[in-house]
């Protein structure tokens, strides 16, 4: 994340079957809440001097108390130069507008959808001996409006008896679950406490953001780093802090709760803040016995879609020590059937780049985006297709000269560019990425590749097919 770019910001709000953005130069004051997993996510924005015609519309006004059953929709993205990234999406509560000195000031407060009025009628549902778990979560999280679901941990077990639960679908999943089923900008979660999103980790450190010294309770950890748009909850997050307290500990942790508080503004100068909450991966306690069916303490898991697997830890490790004690070597062995270490770190990268730059983070991301690449062609129309690997993590030196962007994700192994040998690179851009995986995704006509990077929020990698 380039912090020295300019921050930018878009709040669009979507209302009886239309839709109207304002965006930076305009000033916004922004504050987004999200205190835990389990809690509700709120916004409230300022925003400076709007037109009159955005003033006096229905889009930026609703009154709480006469408005009732207006469904009006805002989604809040900012970000550096043109990395935008959903901050909140949700209902909103209230919208008006008031004076102060010569500016007029639109507030809009706005919480999530899973408390928003669409999907807080109580219900009842009975499922009958034999249903499983998930097949239970999946029926009610299907009923849900606006709500979409994203990522389901493990979750096993069925009912020996019918079981009927009455309450908000919300309420439901989490009887479902014990607890483990939180919404964030309209996508639904069910993660262990061992479990964590498939984001690409967080860096904190001085080089990445981080401000002052962590603070430390028991095993939660309080950070605060400059504006950073991509944390969201249950990411891991890697802290590396030289700090005085005996017992701070770097390593991983996961996101339980943030806050992002700021100005971002064409006019005006203004401090932009996030802080995270956050506890030690290996001190997370045991996720619920009935839901994992296991009694001892659970290694960490990543969990995208409803596939659940372990970090490859060891891996990395070996991979790291082996460029390490090879003076920047290449490992001689494969990621996967397609993919192989020189592919990734490979191309047009020193011995003695790769041994300076290289980190373990770096080199978990690899993997990530090699497996991403991998299960998409393998479960798309191209299976079997020959491809070639011309690009997955650069160097400082070797992004410069390639012409990378100075924020690119090619820079934390998070990215791949890649052509086919044994069909056109341009027709399976438009055959099978393009319609099904278009965010993370683009065809570069200059060179004749496909780029892919992992999730940074939804806006992503989105470019026109013909970007230069």
């Amino acid at each position: 994340m380039a912090f020295n770019n300019q921050c930018i910001w878009t709040a669009t709000i979507s209302y009886n079957g239309e839709s109207r953005t304002v965006s930076y130069p305009l000033t916004c004051e922004f504050n987004i809440e999200k205190p835990g997993l389990a809690d509700a996510k709120y916004l409230t924005l300022n925003i400076y001097n709007l037109s009159s015609d955005n003033v006096n519309s229905d889009f930026f006004r609703q009154n709480i108390l006469h408005d009732v059953g207006k469904t009006k929709i805002i989604e809040f993205t900012a970000g550096y130069k043109e990395n935008l990234v959903t901050c909140f999406r949700g209902l909103i509560k209230e919208a008006y507008s008031s004076r102060r000195n010569t500016d007029i000031i639109t507030t809009i407060q706005a919480y999530d959808f899973g408390i928003g009025s669409l999907n807080v009628q109580p219900t009842s549902v009975t499922f009958k001996a034999g249903t499983s778990f998930a097949e239970a979560f999946d029926y009610v999280a299907n009923k849900l409006q606006y709500i979409q679901p994203e990522a389901r941990g493990v979750l096993e077990g069925v009912y020996n008896t019918d079981v009927t639960f009455v309450g908000t679908p919300l309420q439901i999943l989490n009887q479902i679950t014990n607890n483990h089923t939180f919404v964030d900008n309209a996508s639904l979660f069910c993660l262990n406490n061992n479990e964590f999103t498939n984001d690409e980790p967080i860096v904190l450190d001085s080089l990445n953001g981080l401000l002052g010294t962590p603070e430390i309770r028991d095993n939660w950890v309080t950070a605060k780093c400059i504006f950073n748009p991509r944390v969201r909850p249950a990411q891991r997050v890697i802290l590396n802090c030289k700090s005085p307290v005996s017992n701070f500990s770097n390593g991983t942790y996961k996101v339980f709760g943030f806050n992002h508080q700021g100005v971002i503004s064409g006019a005006i100068s203004g401090q932009r803040i996030t802080t995270i909450s956050m506890m030690y991966k290996d001190s997370l306690p045991n996720s619920n016995v009935n839901i994992t069916s296991q009694t001892e303490r659970q290694g960490e898991k990543l969990v995208e879609g409803t596939k659940v697997y372990t970090p490859t830890k060891e891996y990395v490790d070996n991979v790291y020590q082996y460029i390490r004690k090879n003076n920047g070597a290449i490992p001689p062995w494969k990621i996967n059937s397609n993919i192989s270490w020189y592919n990734m770190i490979g191309n047009n990268n020193t011995s003695e780049e790769r041994y300076n730059q290289i980190t373990p983070a770096i080199i978990s991301n690899c993997i990530i985006i090699a497996k991403k690449l991998q299960d998409f062609i393998n479960s798309s129309s191209l299976k079997g297709q020959k491809f070639v690997v011309s690009s997955g993590w650069r160097s400082i030196q070797n992004n410069a000269k390639s012409g990378g962007a100075p924020n690119s994700v090619h820079l934390r192994g998070g990215a791949i560019d890649f052509y086919f040998t044994s069909t056109s690179t341009k027709l399976a851009y438009d055959k099978a990425f393009k319609p099904s995986w278009p965010t993370y995704t683009y065809y570069k006509q200059k060179y004749n590749i496909i780029h892919v990077q992992s999730t940074l929020g939804k806006g992503g990698a989105r470019r026109n097919w013909n970007d230069n």
